[in-house]
């Protein structure tokens, strides 16, 4: 699927200055910081949802520790 990215003429250089270092194309840059940005949100949704779960189960618990 194509895609159009527009960036700032500052990233770009950055970007442009990174990928003649490393030797990696501008193309896997974006790609690999596309799926870590997704994987860390994954995360944080998981972590979300297992500290919700955990809270309504010992809620009664944490209540106790709370007034200890």
């Amino acid at each position: 699927m194509a895609m159009t990215l527009r960036i700032s003429d500052a990233l770009d250089r950055r970007l442009n200055e990174f990928t003649a270092q490393s030797g990696v194309s501008k193309n896997k840059v974006v790609l690999d910081a596309i799926e870590a940005y997704l994987d860390q949100a994954e995360l944080k949704s998981a972590t979300r949802s297992s500290v919700q779960r955990i809270v309504a189960r010992d809620s009664e618990l944490l209540n106790r520790l709370s007034d200890a």
